[in-house]
């Protein structure tokens, strides 16, 4: 019986371990929106990612590294064939997390800092369900060099089993928006890889990369 108590309380556990896996743009989040969760500290995660389309004058790769440093800090970059002006910092500081079983959390952030076009500014809120379902919303500033464009958030994951989790994620204002979708098969809790499909109805022209595959690894010092 003791056994059998143990065996339910592991597979409990598991089913609702956070991931923190590498976003495109680097922080720790979905497919192209952070949350409000991440590495903690003395964490780290690496990822990997090859961007396609069907012109090969539109393939892209990009390569993130996050880091749990100062207390409730997360410390990031970014590089790759873009961005072209170089490798960007991101930062991301966890405003709010309760200790409840499942957990309500609130981060806010920078990406591509330094950045002379892409730089942006973001606040978001996490919640974990029961039966492995997340959801998250929050917003964005985008900031140019000669406006500030403000944009909408959303997203969702849900952990199929302890190896497959479905997620997707929005992002737009009024009534453009870019939606994305995929998959990430975890090997182990360390190691998982990916697959995405990028802006499923096409709403940016500029928009050259259709799907994603990559991997990503997550380990403590």
């Amino acid at each position: 019986m003791k056994r059998l108590f143990l065996s339910c309380s592991l597979m409990v556990c598991l089913a609702h371990v956070v991931h923190a896996i590498p976003t495109l743009n680097g922080p720790t989040g979905l497919i192209n929106m952070p949350t409000a969760q991440g590495v903690q500290f003395k964490e780290y995660n690496v990822g990997i990612h090859y961007l396609g389309a069907d012109s090969s004058s539109s393939q892209d790769w990009k390569y993130s590294l996050n880091l749990g440093t100062f207390k409730n800090w997360e410390i990031g970059i970014v590089g790759g064939k873009t961005p072209t002006e170089g490798v960007y910092v991101n930062a991301k500081y966890y405003l709010m997390s309760d200790q409840d079983r499942y957990p309500l959390s609130l981060a806010a952030g920078v990406e591509n800092l330094f950045s002379k076009e892409k730089t942006n500014v973001y606040m978001v809120i996490s919640k974990i369900f029961p039966n492995g379902l997340s959801a998250h919303g929050g917003f964005r500033a985008l900031f140019t060099k000669s406006e500030v464009t403000p944009l909408i958030m959303a997203g969702a994951s849900y952990s199929v089993t302890n190896a497959l989790e479905v997620l997707g994620d929005l992002q737009g204002e009024r009534n453009q928006f870019v939606f994305n979708t995929g998959i990430r098969f975890y090997v182990n809790p360390e190691f998982s890889v990916h697959a995405y499909l990028l802006d499923l109805g096409h709403s940016q022209a500029t928009q050259s990369s259709s799907y994603a595959l990559g991997t990503s690894f997550t380990r403590f010092f």
